[in-house]
């Protein structure tokens, strides 16, 4: 075996590859942490979100004052909808008590005229009102058929990390004078922070096993 020198450290090339979290060490120098972490996982148990929702702050512009949006968000009474206003528009406005990942939501409606039919969606824009909803780019665009109202609508993960807030406007539906929407949901998981603390320890341990050629 070789004794580890100041600036060498070809004894690492003897060490098994599990002890390298990060990959191999490229020209003989091993990585350090915050070096080449690993992209973040796409989530491995999706949830419903609805408990991390901001209840007191959310928004609904054009909703008739009778059928409120928390209608559509927290409860399992069919009877109870979210309803449109003076026209089928409505701009849904709902923040979360701590940063979420989307993938995907529900909306469910009736096959009658009244369902959704062009939604955008924004993510974390602080105020957003209807000529903002109508003329900017959203993150993304649906075009809803009836057959949706009973799917997973997939949401581009990519656009909906750490997500503080989501603005859902439905912008027409299917030719009735009034949407309704029987539920809402979003769907997702808590927004985490890549742990640095676990590479470190690692890489504690590495260096450990690595003394033994001292």
């Amino acid at each position: 075996y070789q004794r580890r020198v100041h600036g060498d450290y070809s004894f690492l090339k003897m060490l098994p590859p599990s002890q390298f979290p990060m990959g191999p060490p490229m020209g003989g120098v091993p990585q350090m942490p915050g070096m080449g972490l690993p992209k973040e996982e796409l989530p491995t148990k999706i949830d419903n979100l609805e408990s991390m929702i901001d209840y007191s702050n959310i928004e609904c512009l054009n909703a008739d004052p009778k059928t409120p949006v928390t209608n559509a968000l927290k409860q399992e009474n069919p009877d109870l909808v979210l309803k449109s206003d003076t026209d089928p528009q409505l701009l849904i406005s709902i923040p979360f008590l701590n940063s979420v990942r989307l993938h995907h939501m529900k909306i469910k409606a009736n096959n009658d005229g009244t369902g959704p039919k062009i939604v955008k969606v924004f993510a974390n824009r602080a105020t957003i009102g209807f000529s903002d909803a109508e003329g900017d780019t959203p993150d993304q665009q649906f075009s809803l058929t009836v057959k949706d109202y009973q799917l997973d609508i997939a949401l581009k993960y990519v656009k909906f990390q750490h997500v503080d807030k989501i603005s859902i406007f439905v912008e027409s539906n299917n030719g009735a004078e009034q949407t309704v929407i029987k539920k809402l949901e979003l769907w997702g998981t808590p927004a985490k922070a890549t742990d640095l603390k676990k590479f470190t320890g690692i890489q504690e341990k590495m260096l450990s096993q690595s003394s033994q050629f001292n």
